[in-house]
């Protein structure tokens, strides 16, 4: 059975996120209480002509064994590309970033153009998206996923909970317990 997401949910009590529509989930009242909404959290599909590299880490300890997973699907959501890998001792941070450079590394290789980037990793997304390279010791490997970023047209970060990353949980699972640096995977993978 390929690798598939299926609909999560995730409570949220008076939590105003920017993808939450205005005034759909508004605060509501019972009897002095805030009302909790319930709202699907799951993969979102890219706009027409961009592709999205989803990507996590796995840390057996921080720092301690890591590893990195990812995948690459179209808007339709189809599959093109799946990546795992292992790094040895590291912090749950740097396996993060790895699985980020080697997605956008992929990507350019192939030649997209139009690529948005997710983690469930806030602090990654927004070394990327704010990068201070002059006092950061990840200042290499930012570096690197800026180069692979100036080959892309367009090229968005996007942090998503981890119920909308459950494809690239499994991937960096599969990363940390195994000992190549980066396999790619054409085809789905059961999981």
């Amino acid at each position: 059975m390929p690798l598939l997401l299926g609909s999560l949910t995730r409570t949220y009590a008076g939590v105003r996120s920017s993808w939450q529509q205005p005034g759909r989930f508004g605060k509501r009242e019972t009897n002095g209480r805030k009302e909790k909404a319930t709202r699907p959290v799951k993969w979102q599909f890219p706009e027409q002509g961009f592709i999205k590299i989803n990507t996590d880490r796995a840390a057996l300890g921080n720092p301690g064994r890591a590893g990195f997973g990812g995948l690459i699907r179209e808007s339709s959501s189809n599959w093109i590309k799946g990546y795992y890998g292992f790094i040895g001792h590291s912090t749950s941070l740097m396996a993060e970033l790895r699985g980020i450079r080697e997605g956008m590394k992929l990507a350019a290789t192939i030649g997209f153009d139009k690529v948005i980037v997710e983690s469930d990793c806030d602090v990654a997304i927004k070394l990327l998206s704010y990068p201070n390279t002059k006092v950061n010791h990840f200042k290499e490997i930012i570096e690197d996923c800026e180069e692979y970023e100036g080959t892309f047209q367009v090229c968005m970060f996007n942090h998503v909970f981890r119920e909308a990353n459950a494809c690239a949980d499994f991937l960096a699972s599969v990363g940390v317990n195994q000992e190549e640096k980066l396999v790619i995977k054409e085809r789905s993978i059961p999981g």
